[in-house]
């Protein structure tokens, strides 16, 4: 029993040595420039981004493959040389909240107009017709701006760089 658990750390042991099965990553890096910070997009994450030809288009797919060689990205439907791509939003697949903004502006006209329709039958309008609608209004602007997410254009502040770390196979 004693030689078996000496075998099996072992084989383990010489798993965790030997770089030879060990995979390394392929992935997308935003770097800020004069500065550490970047962002890493790795294949399998859904990316929104602009081509320089499609100037007024976000394409919205699933990274699939990365060709480092030949800096080009495959995507679900294309692919796209890192060259062409103009700018990459992140963090703007908050569906619930853009659905709670849009739902509140919704409220806010709808209150307003009410209020402004019982004028007609003869009920004057309060502060809480005014207050409602701007409060909800604003709200919803404010939820759905602060939920747009991050917009990186590759002109004089941003960087795209596509970094291969797989290790050398011997």
């Amino acid at each position: 029993m004693k030689s078996l658990l000496y075998l099996i750390c072992l084989q383990i042991a010489f798993l965790l040595i030997d770089p030879t099965h060990l995979s390394g990553q392929q992935f997308i890096q935003i770097e800020k420039k004069y500065s550490m910070k970047t962002r890493r997009i790795l294949p399998g994450e859904i990316v929104s981004y602009q081509l320089k030809t499609d100037k007024g288009h976000w394409y919205r797919e699933e990274l699939v493959i990365l060709y480092p060689e030949e800096g080009k990205i495959r995507f679900a439907n294309r692919l796209v040389d890192l060259d062409q791509i103009q700018a990459i939003r992140l963090g703007s697949s908050h569906k619930f909240w853009n659905v709670l903004g849009e739902g509140l502006k919704i409220f806010a006209y709808q209150w307003a107009f009410f209020s402004v329709a019982v004028t007609v039958i003869g009920t004057p309008l309060s502060w809480s017709s005014l207050f409602v609608p701007v409060i909800a209004f604003t709200t919803g602007v404010l939820i759905k701006y602060l939920n747009n997410g991050k917009t990186f254009h590759f002109k004089e502040k941003y960087r795209l760089r596509l970094l291969d770390l797989d290790f050398a196979k011997p």
